[in-house]
């Protein structure tokens, strides 16, 4: 054969090899690459994770370690490769790279890379940044399906105002302590186990409208004539008459519900409270004090029988002592460790009282001739200091601050009186209310203090007092209740009203 036909022959069997290629079977592409099955490249992530690394039917592989943006962070000999990722310890809203390599026995190797987005954020999801807001509202925090929280802080320009470890993530923020007209922030932290934490921040403006708002109300089921919240402004107790007294939860004072009715021997006409132990007075059946430290229920502890009625009481802490008055005397009963009563004096009145106030080491006695001081420094042998400080009409109400004295003196109005030299009270200011002002309330506010009073028929009226402006009262708001406004409680910028068939939960704004 020549050279010539040699060269043809080449050329066939290349032709035919080409032709013929397409019929043989092909090596597939992965075949020599591992790949990051999970997540995939471009996707979404976000709390934890595990990526897995997949080497198909790749010999020879020694081991394979695991880079997330150029650290790396695991390593692995052994099928099947897993490594759990918690994303929390890196930033979240950007990209982070995965990079696998799978190291061969001839000391090549092989490999993949992808990119994710990690999305790990709590959400402040109420209020909305940039909005405005009034009065009080609710700060909800969102976390998500994100595990490992520990807790969540919440802070509002700045200073710490909730620590909560279990969802939801709630805080009622009363706005009233925040200056009106400007921006406030509010941040949340969400503490995860790890000791890394995520968080977002808001910022909203406060709105406050001026005047009386009403907050809440709640239909008693008895009649409501005195109430007392507690200590944290989480509960409420109501006296309600012949139905005892009623416990509310007020921890969200915008939706108060009913807890519990304790079943008293007599007419639940006054309260007191302190810590867990509530004090009630029942009329013609004594006084009865009762741990309330239970949320469902509370507990008798002791019943003391006065000998004629009490019809008021106060305890006051500093020595274990409970003051009652007893329609025509003043009982003075000791509290023991068991927070039993053991008694330890009294002091007749020739009139009837209606209302007590303690004031250091002085009782004042508001009655139905007027006001009556007695020192009980010695509770076994109190004595009155000077004699009755004499009122047009009864003093039904009685509040004690400091070295005034401030009366509810129904049909005659409201009334201070300056103690600061005893035995001889002396008359600062009065104020007809054209109504029936039955109890008082009081906040110190720096120049003018203000006093908030419970008028059975005009309802809510709140007064600016005037000290050192000729000792007047000015008139600021009213607000008709709507029931018979018998007694009122101002603890921490909220106003509490027994209000005959129903309590009101009040915030006034100047």
């Amino acid at each position: 054969m020549t050279n010539k036909s040699l060269l043809i022959l080449a050329l066939l069997l290349a032709i035919s090899d080409l032709i013929g290629c397409n019929n043989k079977p092909t090596t597939p592409m992965d075949q020599n690459k591992i790949s990051i099955s999970y997540p995939q490249s471009g996707a979404t992530i976000g709390d934890s994770i595990t990526v897995i690394v997949s080497a198909g039917s790749i010999a020879g592989i020694t081991r394979i370690d695991l880079y997330i943006d150029g650290d790396s962070v695991f390593t692995d000999a052994n099928p099947p490769y897993r490594y759990f990722w918690s994303t929390h310890n890196v930033q979240s809203g950007v990209s982070h790279s995965i990079y696998a390599v799978a190291w061969l026995a001839d000391t090549s190797y092989i490999s993949d890379s992808i990119t994710v987005m990690v999305a790990n954020k709590i959400f402040i999801s109420y209020p909305q940044s940039g909005a405005t807001i009034g009065d009080s509202i609710t700060v909800i925090v969102s976390a998500g399906s994100i595990t490992g929280i520990t807790r969540i802080d919440l802070y509002i320009d700045g200073d710490s105002v909730f620590t909560d470890a279990n969802p939801p993530y709630r805080y009622f923020w009363s706005t009233h302590n925040v200056q009106s007209g400007v921006s406030h922030s509010v941040y949340a932290v969400a503490w995860l186990a790890d000791t890394s934490y995520i968080s977002d921040s808001i910022t909203v403006m406060v709105e406050i409208v001026s005047g009386i708002h009403i907050i809440s109300e709640f239909q008693t089921t008895g009649s409501a004539v005195k109430l007392i919240p507690s200590d944290n402004a989480a509960r409420l107790y109501v006296a309600a008459s012949d139905n005892g007294v009623e416990a509310y939860d007020i921890s969200n004072p915008y939706t108060p519900f009913f807890l519990y009715n304790i079943n008293t021997n007599g007419s639940a006409v006054a309260v007191d409270t302190w810590q867990e132990y509530l004090f009630i007075a029942e009329g013609s059946n004594g006084v009865s004090v009762w741990n309330v430290s239970n949320p469902d229920s509370a507990v008798f502890m002791d019943r003391y029988d006065t000998p004629e009625g009490a019809v008021n009481l106060e305890f006051d802490p500093s020595d274990s002592m409970l003051y009652i008055a007893d329609s025509y005397s003043l009982q003075i009963l000791e509290m023991d460790a068991l927070f039993h009563f053991d008694y330890r004096g009294s002091l007749q009145t020739a009139t009837a009282l209606n209302d007590i106030a303690v004031n250091g080491n002085y009782v004042h006695l508001g009655s139905a001739d007027g006001l009556m001081i007695a020192d009980v420094s010695n509770p076994s042998n109190p004595a009155y200091v000077g004699g009755i400080y004499h009122t047009a009409t009864p003093i039904v109400g009685l509040l004690s601050f400091a070295g005034h004295d401030y009366l509810a003196k129904g049909a005659g109005g409201i009334e201070i009186v300056s103690f600061g030299i005893l035995p001889s009270p002396e008359s600062q200011a009065d104020f007809n209310t054209n109504g029936a002002a039955q109890m008082i309330a009081f906040r110190n506010g720096g120049d003018s203090d203000y006093i908030y009073v419970a008028d059975g028929i005009n309802g809510v009226m709140i007064f600016n007092y005037l000290e050192s402006d000729s000792s007047r009262i000015v008139s600021l708001e009213n607000i008709d209740t709507q029931g018979y406004a018998y007694d009122i409680v101002y603890q921490a910028g909220l106003i509490y009203v027994a209000d005959n068939a129903r309590f009101l939960i009040l915030r006034y704004v100047e």
